[in-house]
């Protein structure tokens, strides 16, 4: 073989082996994360709300299974939420945990947040709305409390990246001032044929 072959195919083949090497390193950014909900006994069977699309930077994701995304996934997590009452929604909240940061490895005592809408509360998104029957709206991770998760996991786990984030029970106040606590906000089970 003559010797500007041989380099060339040397050039070639360190160019191939750096692509490899390069890809490789990008993908190992990213793994694979999910959303699922937080095993948590029921204290009511009320169908008040439903989350009825969960969302990673504008795609739509499958609870419990899992998917690939950046580590600024949280970032962009959104929840789309419908009032299945039929009765008008004055503000709810529900909890979301990280099972990572758990103090034991069944989840429970794992630390977390409410993320709430409507009412009064100066956190919440949509302050002031109200929620109609069959409305849907959408709630994301407030910023602040992202960033105390993420320095909870630094501390913890030696890195700021969350895999995990599990949906705890909801609590709500309809307008006409009853309020409901303790119900999931799983969809309902679609109907056998």
């Amino acid at each position: 073989m003559n010797k500007a072959l041989e380099t060339t195919l040397g050039r070639v083949m360190r160019a191939d082996v750096l692509t490899f090497l390069v890809s490789f390193l990008v993908s190992g950014q990213q793994r694979e994360k999910i959303v699922d909900w937080h095993p948590f006994r029921v204290g009511s069977d009320a169908k008040v709300l439903e989350i009825v699309d969960v969302k990673v930077d504008g795609e739509s994701i499958t609870m419990g299974s899992p998917f690939t995304a950046d580590e600024d996934w949280l970032d962009t997590l959104t929840f789309r939420v419908r009032n299945v009452s039929g009765k008008v929604i004055d503000n709810f909240a529900f909890g979301v945990a990280f099972p990572e940061l758990a103090i034991n490895s069944d989840g429970p005592g794992a630390p977390g947040f409410t993320i709430g809408y409507g009412g009064e509360f100066p956190r919440n998104a949509g302050r002031g709305k109200v929620v109609l029957p069959d409305e849907e709206v959408d709630l994301k991770l407030p910023a602040e409390e992202i960033k105390g998760m993420r320095r909870a996991s630094e501390r913890t786990l030696g890195t700021p990246n969350l895999n995990k984030v599990t949906i705890a029970a909801g609590l709500l106040t309809f307008q006409d001032g009853s309020r409901l606590g303790g119900f999931s906000l799983r969809g309902r089970a679609p109907e056998k044929p």
